[in-house]
Protein backbone atom coordinates (compact mmCIF):
# COMPACT_ATOMS: atom_id res chain seq x y z
CA UNK A 1 0.00 0.00 0.00
CA UNK A 2 2.58 2.56 0.68
CA UNK A 3 4.13 2.10 -2.81
CA UNK A 4 1.27 2.85 -4.43
CA UNK A 5 0.96 5.96 -2.19
CA UNK A 6 4.53 6.92 -2.68
CA UNK A 7 4.12 6.23 -6.86
CA UNK A 8 1.30 8.70 -6.75
CA UNK A 9 2.75 11.11 -5.21
CA UNK A 10 5.41 10.72 -7.60
CA UNK A 11 3.50 10.97 -10.69
CA UNK A 12 1.88 13.78 -9.04
CA UNK A 13 4.60 15.81 -8.55
CA UNK A 14 6.39 14.78 -11.98
CA UNK A 15 3.19 16.36 -13.98
CA UNK A 16 3.75 19.59 -11.86
CA UNK A 17 7.88 19.61 -12.50
CA UNK A 18 7.02 19.07 -16.72
CA UNK A 19 4.13 21.85 -16.48
CA UNK A 20 7.10 24.33 -15.13
CA UNK A 21 9.18 23.44 -17.24
CA UNK A 22 7.12 24.04 -20.48
CA UNK A 23 7.66 27.18 -22.76
CA UNK A 24 5.15 29.94 -21.68
CA UNK A 25 2.70 31.01 -23.97
CA UNK A 26 2.48 35.01 -24.59
CA UNK A 27 -0.82 36.37 -25.21
CA UNK A 28 -1.98 36.73 -28.77
CA UNK A 29 -1.08 40.60 -29.94
CA UNK A 30 -3.84 42.75 -30.51
CA UNK A 31 -4.67 43.75 -33.35
CA UNK A 32 -3.91 47.31 -35.16
CA UNK A 33 -6.72 49.59 -35.19
CA UNK A 34 -8.62 49.43 -38.27
CA UNK A 35 -10.60 53.39 -39.47
CA UNK A 36 -12.47 51.08 -42.75
CA UNK A 37 -16.19 50.95 -42.02
CA UNK A 38 -19.50 52.41 -42.29
CA UNK A 39 -20.33 54.66 -39.83
CA UNK A 40 -22.40 57.20 -38.05
CA UNK A 41 -22.49 59.28 -35.43
CA UNK A 42 -23.33 62.52 -33.93
CA UNK A 43 -21.96 66.41 -33.63
CA UNK A 44 -22.51 69.53 -32.08
CA UNK A 45 -20.47 73.21 -33.01
CA UNK A 46 -20.39 76.92 -33.28
CA UNK A 47 -20.98 78.89 -36.55
CA UNK A 48 -20.24 82.18 -37.54
CA UNK A 49 -19.99 84.53 -40.55
CA UNK A 50 -20.86 87.54 -42.44
CA UNK A 51 -24.15 88.03 -44.57
CA UNK A 52 -24.20 90.59 -47.06
CA UNK A 53 -27.86 92.17 -48.24
CA UNK A 54 -29.19 94.26 -50.79
CA UNK A 55 -32.35 95.04 -51.50
CA UNK A 56 -33.47 94.63 -55.19
CA UNK A 57 -35.86 97.11 -55.35
CA UNK A 58 -33.82 100.55 -53.46
CA UNK A 59 -31.12 101.51 -51.91
CA UNK A 60 -31.05 99.70 -48.52
CA UNK A 61 -27.85 97.67 -47.80
CA UNK A 62 -26.11 96.04 -44.89
CA UNK A 63 -23.97 93.27 -43.64
CA UNK A 64 -24.64 90.87 -40.76
CA UNK A 65 -22.44 88.48 -38.79
CA UNK A 66 -24.73 86.07 -37.87
CA UNK A 67 -23.36 83.20 -35.08
CA UNK A 68 -24.72 80.68 -33.00
CA UNK A 69 -25.06 76.79 -32.30
CA UNK A 70 -25.59 74.10 -34.53
CA UNK A 71 -25.82 70.08 -33.92
CA UNK A 72 -27.04 67.10 -36.15
CA UNK A 73 -26.09 63.56 -37.90
CA UNK A 74 -23.46 62.32 -40.07
CA UNK A 75 -23.11 58.91 -41.48
CA UNK A 76 -19.62 57.95 -44.02
CA UNK A 77 -17.38 55.36 -45.26
CA UNK A 78 -13.83 54.78 -44.93
CA UNK A 79 -11.34 52.39 -46.32
CA UNK A 80 -7.59 51.98 -46.70
CA UNK A 81 -5.95 52.96 -49.83
CA UNK A 82 -2.54 52.70 -49.00
CA UNK A 83 -0.88 51.37 -45.51
CA UNK A 84 -2.00 54.42 -43.28
CA UNK A 85 -3.50 56.23 -45.56
CA UNK A 86 -7.42 56.13 -45.14
CA UNK A 87 -10.15 57.67 -47.88
CA UNK A 88 -13.87 58.07 -47.10
CA UNK A 89 -17.01 60.20 -47.67
CA UNK A 90 -19.15 61.82 -45.38
CA UNK A 91 -22.78 63.52 -45.75
CA UNK A 92 -24.24 65.28 -42.48
CA UNK A 93 -27.05 67.43 -41.79
CA UNK A 94 -27.81 69.85 -39.02
CA UNK A 95 -30.20 72.46 -37.09
CA UNK A 96 -29.16 75.36 -36.21
CA UNK A 97 -29.95 78.80 -34.87
CA UNK A 98 -27.16 80.74 -36.62
CA UNK A 99 -28.78 84.17 -36.47
CA UNK A 100 -27.99 87.93 -36.30
CA UNK A 101 -29.65 91.63 -37.02
CA UNK A 102 -29.08 95.05 -37.22
CA UNK A 103 -29.52 98.56 -38.80
CA UNK A 104 -29.81 98.93 -42.67
CA UNK A 105 -28.11 101.50 -44.47
CA UNK A 106 -30.11 104.16 -45.05
CA UNK A 107 -31.05 103.45 -40.68
CA UNK A 108 -34.74 103.38 -41.57
CA UNK A 109 -34.54 99.90 -42.45
CA UNK A 110 -33.55 96.57 -39.79
CA UNK A 111 -32.45 93.48 -40.97
CA UNK A 112 -32.40 90.04 -39.90
CA UNK A 113 -30.86 86.56 -41.18
CA UNK A 114 -31.14 83.25 -39.90
CA UNK A 115 -29.52 79.89 -40.61
CA UNK A 116 -31.77 77.04 -39.46
CA UNK A 117 -30.59 73.71 -41.26
CA UNK A 118 -27.62 72.90 -43.17
CA UNK A 119 -25.72 70.15 -44.58
CA UNK A 120 -22.58 68.83 -46.30
CA UNK A 121 -21.17 65.94 -48.72
CA UNK A 122 -17.18 65.36 -48.64
CA UNK A 123 -14.83 63.25 -49.19
CA UNK A 124 -12.03 62.96 -46.70
CA UNK A 125 -8.04 61.59 -47.50
CA UNK A 126 -6.48 60.79 -44.17
CA UNK A 127 -3.22 59.69 -42.24
CA UNK A 128 -3.66 56.90 -39.46
CA UNK A 129 -1.38 56.39 -37.09
CA UNK A 130 -2.82 53.61 -35.24
CA UNK A 131 -6.51 55.32 -33.33
CA UNK A 132 -5.76 58.60 -34.50
CA UNK A 133 -6.41 59.84 -37.74
CA UNK A 134 -5.46 63.57 -39.47
CA UNK A 135 -7.61 64.45 -42.29
CA UNK A 136 -8.06 67.08 -44.66
CA UNK A 137 -11.82 67.13 -46.03
CA UNK A 138 -14.04 69.08 -48.50
CA UNK A 139 -16.96 69.02 -50.68
CA UNK A 140 -20.27 70.18 -51.26
CA UNK A 141 -22.52 72.68 -49.01
CA UNK A 142 -25.77 73.76 -48.84
CA UNK A 143 -27.69 76.20 -46.28
CA UNK A 144 -31.38 77.02 -45.78
CA UNK A 145 -31.28 81.02 -44.86
CA UNK A 146 -34.17 83.13 -44.25
CA UNK A 147 -33.58 86.96 -44.62
CA UNK A 148 -36.08 89.55 -43.61
CA UNK A 149 -35.89 93.60 -44.12
CA UNK A 150 -38.27 95.38 -42.30
CA UNK A 151 -38.86 99.19 -42.84
CA UNK A 152 -41.93 100.99 -40.50
CA UNK A 153 -44.61 103.06 -41.69
CA UNK A 154 -44.08 100.88 -45.15
CA UNK A 155 -44.88 97.42 -45.07
CA UNK A 156 -44.17 94.80 -42.05
CA UNK A 157 -41.43 92.53 -44.21
CA UNK A 158 -40.47 94.24 -47.65
CA UNK A 159 -37.96 91.70 -48.42
CA UNK A 160 -38.17 88.03 -47.13
CA UNK A 161 -36.39 85.38 -49.19
CA UNK A 162 -36.79 82.55 -47.40
CA UNK A 163 -33.28 80.54 -50.03
CA UNK A 164 -31.45 77.73 -50.26
CA UNK A 165 -27.37 78.44 -51.14
CA UNK A 166 -25.47 75.79 -52.78
CA UNK A 167 -21.80 76.24 -52.40
CA UNK A 168 -18.27 74.33 -51.94
CA UNK A 169 -16.28 73.56 -48.61
CA UNK A 170 -12.93 72.80 -47.57
CA UNK A 171 -11.49 71.77 -43.94
CA UNK A 172 -9.63 69.21 -41.85
CA UNK A 173 -9.45 67.96 -38.09
CA UNK A 174 -8.00 65.22 -35.86
CA UNK A 175 -10.25 62.15 -34.69
CA UNK A 176 -9.19 59.53 -31.70
CA UNK A 177 -10.79 56.33 -31.62
CA UNK A 178 -10.74 55.33 -27.70
CA UNK A 179 -12.48 52.42 -28.15
CA UNK A 180 -13.16 50.04 -31.62
CA UNK A 181 -16.99 51.68 -31.95
CA UNK A 182 -16.12 55.06 -30.46
CA UNK A 183 -14.61 57.89 -31.63
CA UNK A 184 -14.32 61.81 -31.09
CA UNK A 185 -13.06 64.37 -33.77
CA UNK A 186 -12.35 68.01 -33.67
CA UNK A 187 -12.01 69.91 -36.58
CA UNK A 188 -13.04 72.57 -39.22
CA UNK A 189 -15.37 72.68 -42.32
CA UNK A 190 -16.05 76.52 -43.30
Amino acid sequence: MKKILLGSAFVFMTSAAFAADMPFKAAPAAAPFSWAGFYIGGHAGYGWGDYKMADPFGPVTGQLDPKGWLGGFQIGYNDYIARNWVLGSEVDFSWGNIKDDGPASPAIANLSTKTDFMGTARARLGYAFDRTLIYATGGMAWAHVKSSEFVPFIVSNAFAPDTYHVGWTLGGGIEYAFDPRWSVKLGQVP
